[in-house]
């Protein structure tokens, strides 16, 4: 069988709601097979509120070990956890500590993915933030 989160999902700002921030006026995720075959590459595109764009990559293995984090500005390491078919964590790390974790749910036909962040702002507050995509391919 398919990996179930391997695709192409765009976002649904009016579905989403965010404590850090504003939703993006768009935003595409998407997650392909590693580059060996497991693990994933997800990389995402965002247009912000005021039209700025962002993008974002990363690679990650779903065993729960930590690894490198690509972009040390933001992170020193990322570990990611496949907790059942339709269920995907993951947690960044910086300086030793916790500042991010996300879990991704897959609905029962694979069509929407939801994505709860909760994590900790550059000025130490805590946020909550919920993503909803819809498959595009």
């Amino acid at each position: 069988m398919a990996d179930p989160f391997i695709g192409t999902w765009e976002l649904d700002p009016a579905q989403s709601d965010y404590q850090l921030g504003t939703p993006p006026q768009t935003g595409l995720y998407r997650i392909a097979p590693g580059a060996d075959g497991t693990g994933y590459m997800i990389s995402m595109t965002w247009t912000d509120a005021q039209g700025r764009e962002s993008y974002a990559a990363y690679t990650a293995m779903p065993d729960g070990v930590q690894y490198a984090y690509e972009n040390t500005e933001v992170a020193d390491f990322i570990s990611m956890t496949r907790l059942d078919e339709r269920t995907l964590d993951s947690a960044i790390y910086k300086d030793g500590k916790r500042i991010a974790y996300s879990v991704r749910v897959l609905s029962e036909d694979g069509q929407t993915m939801m994505i709860s962040q909760t994590g900790f702002a550059p000025d130490g507050s805590p946020f909550d933030n919920r993503s909803v995509y819809v498959r595009q391919a």
